[in-house]
């Protein structure tokens, strides 16, 4: 959707070193709010350049994983997974889930959601434990 349309959240994302990332929106005028969204060639010239921990942690299904040789048939993580950062968390119930290393500004959409949600929570209508803003009424 074009930046400039009505009631539009237009979401930058930046590194750790709080960068904008080059993949990002960019633009005078054309930004809303920034948020961490990872930036794997932040720090560039430095050891922390192209490292796992320029980016977000999140969550990849196994399925995927299984597709991608990051994760075997048995739900292990491979050698190869190892190698990219996947990790593998279970719950005493024996449920486990997947998450890998990402970038970008779907990473960093859901802390522009929490800001939207702030603004709501401040700013809404509730009634009947529904809550609603109208989008022309800014905050």
């Amino acid at each position: 959707m074009p930046t400039e349309g009505p009631n539009t959240i237009n979401v930058s994302s930046y590194g750790p070193s709080r960068k904008k990332a080059d993949y990002s929106n960019y633009g005078l005028e054309q930004l809303s709010v920034s948020a961490p969204g990872g930036f794997f060639r932040d720090y560039v010239g430095t050891p922390k350049f192209r490292t796992n921990a320029n980016l977000i942690l999140s969550a990849y299904p196994q399925h995927v994983g299984v597709v991608d040789g990051n994760i075997d048939d048995a739900g292990n993580v491979t050698p190869q997974g190892v190698a990219l950062g996947v990790q593998k968390a279970c719950g005493p119930d024996g449920a486990c889930g997947f998450y890998q290393f990402l970038q970008g500004t779907s990473m960093a959409a859901p802390h522009a959601t929490g800001v939207a949600a702030l603004i709501v929570s401040q700013y809404g209508k509730f009634s009947h434990g529904e809550a609603s803003h109208e989008p022309q009424q800014g905050a």
